[in-house]
């Protein structure tokens, strides 16, 4: 008796099979997803601690870069064809239109911070390399958790060159 093994092979949906599934009505309109490396991935819920973070990194960086960068919260960046995701923030190149012709990509990131609360595994692990990949210069992870800011710097393929961890009180530069 013979046994044939079958494999199975996952589709990987495109970013624009992702968006044409949102404006078809497959994707409720503020379903808590990403899309990352061609699959839908649902997002825990934002939760209190996470929020204020955002809301006072947004605050500082809006501050310190008026004029010279966009803060966008919680919105989409396109790293590749098959990954779109919505960071807590991003600093983006400062445009006229404000992006409204064409997402930002990652090229246009000068900061992506992810605040992670409950979610710094997925962060570290799935994230961090697409970011890497796609080249976005500095990365920052919150760790709620630890109370610590994670600074990922110098991309290549495989991951960041240069990193540090901070502690309340210390500083950082962009």
């Amino acid at each position: 008796m013979t046994t044939q093994i079958q494999h199975v092979t996952h589709h990987r949906f495109t970013v624009d099979e992702y968006y044409a599934m949102a404006d078809a009505g497959i994707l409720k309109e503020n379903a808590s997803v990403e899309f990352i490396q061609g699959e839908i991935v649902e997002m825990a819920p934002v939760g209190n601690r996470h929020a204020s973070c955002v809301d006072r990194l947004v605050d500082l960086l809006t501050l310190l870069t008026r004029q010279q960068a966009i803060t966008r919260v919680q919105n989409p960046v396109h790293i590749n064809d098959y990954s779109t995701v919505e960071p807590g923030l991003m600093l983006l190149v400062r445009r006229d239109d404000f992006y409204v012709s064409d997402r930002p990509s990652s090229s246009d990131v000068l900061l992506l911070v992810e605040v992670s609360d409950t979610t710094l595994q997925h962060d570290r692990n799935m994230k961090l390399p697409i970011y890497a990949n796609a080249g976005i210069v500095e990365i920052w992870i919150a760790d709620l958790q630890s109370m610590q800011l994670e600074v990922f710097t110098d991309p290549f393929p495989e991951g960041y060159v240069s990193s540090q961890i901070l502690k309340p009180g210390e500083s950082v530069s962009l």
